[in-house]
């Protein structure tokens, strides 16, 4: 029946798709030539067709958590996670295992356990192998139109950020320093902040929607006094569930565009790895770590049978008391929050349904997501507290700056086919233009003149939502009026948060201390498309010490005090990476950039010829690839190097900047680039 349809779809105009129970799609004139599910209007395309497998009939993973090698030299627990390739079971019905990357062999990866104001120094190594060997391309096919593949193409790059982390900026997992296969890179979290559920994600630039939808995401619960004196459910009884959504291939593969899209959203939800699973529950209440490990998708979770959320902890930390929730929440992509579901009053084999009922498009979705099954054994019964922890309010006028970012979609900027290129203020990443002395409160105003919701992060720091406003458009270059007074955040938004949803026609205003760490870090939509292509740019926070004496001293940077502190050069020959942007070619830096310069026949010279044309291969650009001949060049230009800001790299030194390249002091120090 199938090659019918293929064979009708060539003759005859198709008026809409359909889709077949393993996700086949087919193009026809008619309903009447679909024997399954026909989608009127619809042509066939990636994550129309939902894989029809029976739901709840796998249990839930119960996410491992990662066990510390031992202490580093530094007397910090030490962690090895390796980020490979590999098979793994997603559901039983499948045809076949799904093809995933993970951490420590496990999509998502293992969950860390950590105290607070405890370190622990991890090193990631992209183990990423396949039959062959170190994976020289992706998995998917990765259009290089967006930055970041406009240099590296389809290298298999992996940096992993921890989400919500109060770290310093080489340790923040920065998309400018992605791993190639056999690279490795070693970080200090200081976990220094207060107790709460954060998540590992990978955060390559231009590729971060297609490595996480890979598979690399990953919980991490950093625990304090705080929260142990509260007798809130514990042991078996604390379970993190990391939400995510996928479209399959017939093969149980998968499904992802092949082409540049603006949105994508999977059309069947994955929890700890597993389509749909249950879970048997003991009568007694769960403290459940939700994790948004979606690629953009907001959720919108709703429990059946007369079940309630209760939520006790946000992004950042718990709130100030136990909020009922009734039976539904919204959570925005890569948002936390921390819930209560009491089982207790329902009888011995109830079965409870919690769906995600937001929209993913035209195509099929179902709103299954996890059954709970409750058991005749007794749990955590204790009553919640009526109180948890106080809560510091941010006053506004603490700000001393506020930064007012425009959210559109700006016409003429995109590389991608698209007409219009999703940015902020219409600048892109390498634009710094926001400067934050070390050490300041200061406030963003995230103004959308749209339809589309933007789940705004900003790296660093926990802030704190201080209101919301009406908008209205005015033409269509981003210009708009404000139609509405500032409006409280509602009751479930008041607490510790690093994202904020930015609804269509809003503007939104967030207020947040930048402490401790200089350097660049990132501030982005979590919409995983909009991020790569390109709302993401970055803000450095500065020194603000300077006293003239001619060395550059700790608390100075180049830009709080440039006479002391030297600007350098981004490029560092030896760092695998060819920086044909700052000079570096075959000749000026073999080591990082492959080839010989020559009129030989294949010769070729990465970061270009010192004699143009002389080469028959030009290999000026990223996309100077070819396996078959052993030619890869992978070239980028980086931004200077700061001496002061705690960052080793690029052509600083030990001699030419001793405040930044010191061995000595892991917690603030890395070398990077």
């Amino acid at each position: 029946f199938g090659m019918l349809l293929a064979m009708l779809a060539v003759h005859v105009a198709a008026e809409g798709a359909c889709c077949m129970p393993n996700t086949d799609c087919f193009d026809v004139p008619s309903a009447s030539f679909c024997r399954h599910t026909y989608l009127d209007g619809n042509g066939c395309e990636v994550g129309l067709c939902i894989y029809e497998v029976t739901p709840y009939v796998d249990p839930l993973p119960i996410l491992e958590t990662i066990a510390p090698l031992g202490k580093s030299e530094f007397d910090m627990p030490y962690y090895d996670v390796q980020i490979t390739q590999f098979s793994q079971v997603l559901h039983s019905e499948f045809p076949s295992p799904t093809t995933v990357w993970g951490y420590n062999g496990h999509a998502p990866g293992p969950t860390f356990d950590v105290k607070a104001d405890e370190p622990v120094m991890v090193t990631f190594t992209n183990a990423l192998e396949g039959p062959d060997g170190p994976l020289r391309h992706h998995y998917f096919s990765v259009p290089n139109c967006t930055h970041g593949p406009d240099f590296w193409s389809d290298s298999p790059r992996v940096v992993a950020h921890l989400h919500g982390a109060h770290a310093l900026a080489a340790m923040d997992g920065h998309p400018d320093y992605a791993l190639l296969a056999g690279q490795e890179a070693t970080y200090v979290y200081s976990n220094k902040q207060l107790p709460t559920t954060l998540w590992y994600h990978d955060h390559a630039l231009g590729i971060t929607r297609l490595n996480i939808y890979m598979g690399l995401a990953g919980a991490y619960v950093i625990r304090g006094e705080e929260e142990s004196s509260l007798n809130l459910p514990s042991g078996e009884f604390d379970v993190a569930l990391v939400m995510q959504d996928r479209s399959f291939n017939s093969d149980g593969s998968l499904a992802y565009p092949s082409e540049w899209v603006s949105s994508f959203s999977g059309n069947m939800m994955i929890v700890n790895g597993m389509v749909w699973p249950y879970m048997d529950v003991c009568r007694g209440k769960y403290l459940f770590r939700l994790v948004n490990g979606g690629n953009g998708m907001t959720f919108h979770l709703e429990l059946d049978s007369g079940a309630e959320f209760v939520l006790v902890g946000t992004d950042g930390g718990l709130i100030a008391a136990p909020l009922t929730m009734g039976n539904s929440l919204v959570m925005a992509a890569a948002e936390r929050m921390s819930v209560v579901i009491d089982f207790e009053n329902f009888a011995p084999g109830t079965e409870i349904i919690m769906s995600q009922t937001g929209s993913v498009g035209n195509g099929q979705y179902s709103p299954n997501l996890l059954k709970f099954i409750v058991g005749e054994c007794t749990g955590h019964t204790d009553p919640l507290p009526s109180t948890l922890v106080p809560f510091e309010t941010i006053a506004e006028s603490e700000a001393s700056h506020t930064n007012e970012v425009l959210l559109y979609s700006y016409a003429g900027g995109s590389q991608c086919g698209d007409p219009k290129m999703w940015l902020m203020d219409g600048l892109g990443w390498d634009d710094i233009t926001v400067f934050i002395p070390l050490n300041d409160t200061q406030i963003f105003i995230f103004a959308n003149p749209s339809f589309v919701t933007h789940p705004m992060h900003i790296h660093l720091t926990q802030f704190q939502i201080l209101g919301r406003q009406t908008i209205e458009a005015v033409g269509s270059d981003g210009n708009y009026t404000v139609t509405g007074p500032w409006v409280s955040p509602v009751d479930y938004e008041v607490g510790w948060k690093d994202v904020v949803n930015v609804g269509g026609y809003e503007r939104v205003k967030v207020i947040g201390r930048f402490t401790d760490y200089v350097g660049r870090f990132p501030y982005h939509c979590h919409i995983t498309t909009h991020e790569d292509h390109e709302m993401m740019r970055q803000f450095r926070v500065t020194m603000v010490g300077c006293n003239n004496n001619g060395t550059c001293d700790f608390g100075e940077d180049c830009f709080s005090c440039p006479g002391d502190c030297m600007s350098l050069g981004g490029e560092k020959c030896g760092n695998q990476l060819c920086e044909t942007g700052d000079g570096e070619n075959c000749i000026t830096c073999p080591k990082d950039c492959p080839g010989v310069q020559g009129e030989n026949e294949g010769n070729y010279c990465c970061g270009g010829d010192n004699n143009p044309g002389e080469n028959p291969v030009y290999c000026g650009d990223a996309r100077c690839l070819d396996s078959s001949k052993n030619i890869f060049c992978k070239v980028a230009p980086n931004l200077p190097a700061c001496c002061g800001d705690e960052v080793c790299e690029g052509q600083e030194t030990m001699a030419n900047c001793p405040v930044d390249c010191k061995s000595d002091q892991p917690m603030y120090h890395a070398t990077v680039g």
